[in-house]
């Protein structure tokens, strides 16, 4: 009887095993039939900042989506800001090497080290706003800057007193180039007399040297000046104010900082953009490929409201302009 129950117990043991290893094969990572990004665990997403992330621009903007990603997709983030550039890809391949699922370059200066550690883990996707280089497990996301530096050239155009205006941007990286020469060729477009400034700082982050940039231009008459910076924004925004002329702002609206001096602001909101890359990972849809996201995106890219800067035929005017430049009747940049 005793040999009996031990038999029995035996059986009951070898049939415990087998049923949880059986629970345990229908989830495990990577099963058939999941998404990409998709684990038992949660997904883990990391983002590597050029700049600090309380800039209340370019870089604060893309540190929102990725807070946004936590709370709308359920992951776990981390981050590191004021990343040197010989520290690049020392900070990509660390967040790979601790099993982070997606990790994003907020900036084009990341493009190479992204495309370096991407080499390397295969596994791990990474992507890279404003980049220009891609792979398998590698991708690249952009605002088509020059579309909304156009709709914000057409507004300085139309407003302009003296007939002069003023671009002014940090690093003379793709996208600082792409939207000066958008809102050159914007302010063209309607006013085809009028002289457009444009100087590279050299730093998207030295408030000093962009209101010494603007402080050139406005000397020389220009009474608008659209800037593409980052930390260095009030600085511009200070040069502006003494000599009683108008600043469009770029990336996130900034009217707040100065309500009688901002224009307009010529919004890239990262944060969705950002946000949209989690989603996308998430879902099993990213790929290595770039992704270019222009102004008939009206949650992601196009002006903020004018708020009685300018008279209501130019808010007209823009309105109609937008619309043309999202049927493809205007090439904002030569081929």
């Amino acid at each position: 009887m005793k040999a009996t129950k031990k038999i029995a117990v035996v059986i009951l043991l070898i049939t415990m095993v087998f049923s949880l290893a059986a629970c345990g094969g229908n989830s495990q990572p990577g099963g058939e039939g999941e998404p990409q990004g998709q684990q038992e665990s949660k997904m883990r997403v990391a983002m590597v900042f050029s700049g600090p992330v309380n800039d209340n621009s370019w870089n604060g903007s893309g540190y929102a989506g990725l807070k946004k990603i936590e709370e709308g997709l359920g992951v776990e983030i981390a981050f590191s800001d004021q990343v040197p550039v010989p520290e690049f890809e020392e900070a990509f391949r660390d967040y790979a090497s601790k099993g982070y699922d997606l990790i994003i370059g907020h900036g084009g200066e990341f493009s190479d080290a992204a495309a370096a550690v991407a080499e390397e883990f295969p596994e791990v996707h990474f992507s890279v706003v404003n980049g220009n280089k891609n792979a398998a497990n590698l991708s690249t996301f952009e605002v088509c800057d020059e579309e909304v530096a156009f709709l914000a050239g057409v507004a300085a155009g139309l407003t302009t007193q003296s007939n002069i205006v003023s671009g002014i941007g940090g690093m003379e990286i793709p996208p600082t180039y792409r939207s000066l020469e958008g809102f050159k060729s914007g302010v063209l477009y309607v006013n085809p007399e009028a002289q457009v400034l444009h100087t590279y700082t050299g730093n998207f982050e030295d408030a000093a040297k962009a209101k010494e940039a603007a402080l050139a231009h406005l000397e020389k008459g220009a009474d608008v000046v659209f800037y593409y910076l980052n930390a260095a924004s009030p600085g511009v925004i200070q040069a502006a104010q003494e000599k009683n002329a108008k600043a469009i702002a770029t990336i996130t609206d900034q009217y707040e900082q100065a309500p009688e001096t901002i224009l307009t602001s010529a919004l890239s909101d990262l944060s969705q953009l950002v946000y949209l890359i989690g989603e996308k990972f998430q879902a099993g849809e990213l790929k290595g490929e770039s992704y270019a996201i222009g102004v008939a995106y009206e949650e992601i890219a196009g002006l903020a409201p004018f708020r009685g800067q300018v008279p209501e035929e130019v808010e007209a005017k823009v309105a109609e302009i937008k619309q043309d430049l999202i049927a493809g009747k205007i090439q904002v940049l030569p081929q």
